[in-house]
């Protein structure tokens, strides 16, 4: 009891940090663990808390946020079932589906006049590196991936996760809202 009133005497930003010390080393654990089912049942409470959290804690006005979490957990319901091809495509397309609506939200709060050179050099250079090594390690396991639209949607999800990533680096250079650690 004491942890809770704790907890929610804490500002919400630092609520968000401390769930998120949380899940980090819970995900750790289980990753040490090393089975693949805890892994993914691990990623499935993560995100439902998250989201829960969020309904419950946070709330907001944008609809977009609901519809990012609830794909959210599709991905990690699909992550679950990764091994039959349903999951691998809920996963992959809810993903890129997040990714996508993350994208075009983000790409509007963008002030590209602020952004300084060596801001655009550092997160191109990491942004391509990134993109390189994504290309390497899918075409590495090319062998284990069954069909074309699964090659296709691995590549995808990968770039616009990576982009995604780059376009949120932009908006937080030029404007940091809280938007973007909601995200």
């Amino acid at each position: 009891m004491f942890l809770f009133k704790w907890f929610k005497s804490l500002t919400i930003r630092t609520q968000m940090l401390v769930l998120s010390s949380l899940f980090i080393v819970f995900n750790i654990v289980v990753v040490a663990i090393g089975d693949i089912e805890y892994i993914r049942l691990a990623r499935i409470l993560s995100t439902l808390a998250v989201f829960l959290y969020f309904i419950v804690a946070i709330g907001h006005y944008s609809k977009w946020l609901y519809v990012i979490y609830c794909l959210q957990v599709l991905s990690s319901i699909g992550f679950y079932y990764y091994d039959f091809d349903f999951g691998k495509y809920l996963f992959l397309a809810a993903s890129i589906l997040v990714y996508g609506i993350i994208v075009s939200w983000v790409l509007k709060s963008i002030q590209w006049d602020q952004i300084k050179r060596y801001e655009y050099a550092s997160f191109l250079f990491i942004f391509f590196t990134h993109i390189a090594f994504h290309f390497y390690n899918v075409n590495n396991f090319e062998e284990m991936i069954s069909t074309d639209v699964e090659y296709l949607l691995l590549l995808l999800t990968g770039i616009a996760g990576m982009t995604t990533c780059l376009l949120v680096g932009f908006s937080n250079a030029t404007r940091s809202t809280f938007n973007s650690a909601y995200l």
